[in-house]
């Protein structure tokens, strides 16, 4: 960052769920001396004016994504301010094209060119596609492929055959509808993770760059773990602890880093 610029936090709204609201609530709750090198402002109308980004030193964007999949109006005016910043030679961070590759099918097909071991997965446009479909492996559950339904509210059940899906009458569901932040079908192949003392587990990490830092880890008996069934008592939290002590993915269990 160039000396004695400021760092400018762009956002299009302030919705208290995200984490960047809560990080910039944090910063004046805590009175952070970190706030006298950072701005904040909610362009609602995207119409920022770009020469007012002269005189800061980092952009960063902050919006929901897949950015171009679900929100392609904000995806263009993100890429705007992007173009602006590379010819101010401003740092620009959230690059919009990289907000638009979390889309599940993407993602997994981007792990699996990688030769990382996923689950296969069945991308359609419409129900009679995917039963066409003789390829399929079951068992296989659904949900939605664009967007983030971190409560697992679009997310089926497993089927562990054709004829149990069929009996289902799932594609009658109108949950499958197209929803704010939420979009597509996607049935994915499903991989038993059980434990071998029957609980699941959702071991968290956050890689930036050569650095991982990692989130805490969740335990449920449920199979789509989330914060809303993980269990809370005193094993998981001491078997939270054992996790975050580990430095790096190199120390962890091989079952672990794969997960």
């Amino acid at each position: 960052m160039k000396k004695g610029k400021k760092i400018l936090g762009l956002m299009i709204y302030e919705p208290p769920w995200q984490y960047y609201v809560k990080y910039k609530r944090f910063l004046y709750e805590l009175k952070s001396p970190f706030l006298d090198s950072i701005d904040f402002f909610t362009d609602a109308k995207l119409s920022f004016a770009f020469e007012k980004l002269d005189k800061y030193g980092v952009v960063i964007f902050f919006y929901h994504d897949p950015l171009k999949q679900l929100y392609p109006e904000v995806y263009e005016y993100a890429k705007k301010v992007k173009n602006y910043c590379t010819k101010k030679g401003i740092i620009f961070i959230n690059n919009p094209d990289a907000l638009s590759l979390s889309q599940k099918s993407m993602q997994l097909s981007l792990l699996k060119n990688k030769k990382i071991n996923v689950a296969k997965t069945y991308s359609f446009s419409n129900w009679n596609d995917f039963f066409a479909d003789k390829g399929l492996k079951y068992p296989i559950f659904f949900r939605y492929d664009i967007g983030h339904d971190s409560l697992g509210e679009g997310c089926s059940e497993p089927f562990k055959s054709k004829k149990e899906l069929n009996e289902s009458k799932i594609w009658k569901n109108k949950k499958w509808n197209k929803r704010n932040h939420l979009e597509g079908i996607v049935a994915v192949e499903w991989i038993d993770t059980k434990g071998k003392d029957g609980f699941y587990r959702k071991y968290r990490m956050f890689v930036f760059g050569d650095l991982v830092i990692k989130g805490p880890l969740q335990i449920s008996g449920d199979w789509f773990v989330h914060g809303n069934n993980a269990l809370k008592n005193k094993s998981c939290r001491l078997e939270d602890k054992i996790f975050m002590k580990y430095n790096g993915l190199a120390n962890l269990d091989n079952h672990i880093r794969w997960m």
